[in-house]
């Protein structure tokens, strides 16, 4: 409850913080505006540069093509079984993590309030990882780093003695819960990163939300009443998703670099007039140009 009313007052103070858009910082709480009228102009033509639909106000609408060429990009999936597979742990250890402090002699109120250290944790770690891959604008390792980090945390889980003190095993979870969605931003960040036109990011980034919220499903069930309270099996099943995971942002990094090293040579000894012949006669559209370079 306490947390549902804190979510409906942010919702209703961002009517008066968030603008309509570049042009539309002044007023309310947002007093004088975050932007000045050069910014203002800087933001509008990077908009529209990067999608010149937004010229137009009418048009808001995802073509059907684009809808089709996300579903059907063999570069989109990894990053969907990422989030996935990344975020299948997230469910059982951060849903569960009271059930387990219950279980192990803690009262109701004291166990979901010692929680809150693990998801105090979860944005710490969460905001540095986001950080870094910016700065050094990298984003394989960095998913791949946070994610080894979180599979560490959930094999000492699964490492304790049946027998081991409370305290262990309560800094443990803590930790663990740090890690549950240390790489998510970053995973985002590289799909909306990685996919043109406009239209067809939009379409795989609803894609990759269903693939994340497909995981509450699947990691509810991990956990089983006849594993309780450790759940060992359960948390074993989670280190496997989470290699998996590790695996999946290497096989991306370097799948993505093949793509980009391939049209290089392609298209390495082409002239000025082969490029302009190229312009007038594709049909290849955003990432599908030979000329739209992957970050990795």
């Amino acid at each position: 409850m306490i947390e549902g009313v804190a979510t409906t007052f942010v919702g209703a103070l961002s009517f008066f913080i968030l603008p309509e858009g570049p042009t539309a910082t002044r007023g309310y709480l947002r007093f004088a505006g975050y932007l000045t009228e050069r910014q203002e102009l800087i933001a509008i033509t990077r908009l529209i540069r990067d999608d010149p639909s937004k010229a137009d106000p009418s048009k808001r609408i995802v073509p059907k093509a684009d809808v089709w060429r996300a579903v059907k990009s063999p570069r989109i999936w990894p990053n969907l079984l990422i989030g996935f597979f990344g975020l299948l742990p997230s469910t059982p250890i951060g849903g569960f993590a009271p059930l387990i402090l219950k279980m192990l002699g803690f009262n109701g109120l004291k166990a979901n309030l010692m929680t809150i250290p693990g998801f105090l944790l979860g944005l710490a770690v969460m905001s540095l990882v986001s950080y870094s891959s910016d700065k050094h604008n990298e984003r394989a390792f960095h998913g791949a780093a946070a994610t080894f980090y979180y599979a560490c945390c959930v094999a000492g889980l699964a490492l304790l003695p049946l027998d081991t003190d409370k305290v262990n095993l309560y800094i443990c979870l803590i930790f663990a819960m740090g890690g549950s969605t240390c790489w998510h931003p970053v995973n985002a960040a590289w799909i909306a990163g990685n996919t043109a036109p406009v239209g067809k990011r939009t379409i795989a980034l609803a894609m990759y939300i269903i693939s994340v919220n497909l995981t509450a499903i699947a990691g509810a069930n991990v956990f089983r009443n006849n594993d309780a309270p450790r759940f060992i099996t359960g948390m074993w099943v989670l280190f496997g998703s989470l290699l998996i995971t590790i695996s999946l942002f290497i096989f991306q990094r370097y799948h993505l670099l093949y793509i980009n090293r391939k049209r290089a040579l392609a298209t390495k000894t082409w002239t000025t007039e082969d490029w302009k012949h190229y312009d007038e006669t594709t049909t290849d559209v955003g990432d599908d140009r030979l000329d739209f370079v992957f970050q990795v």
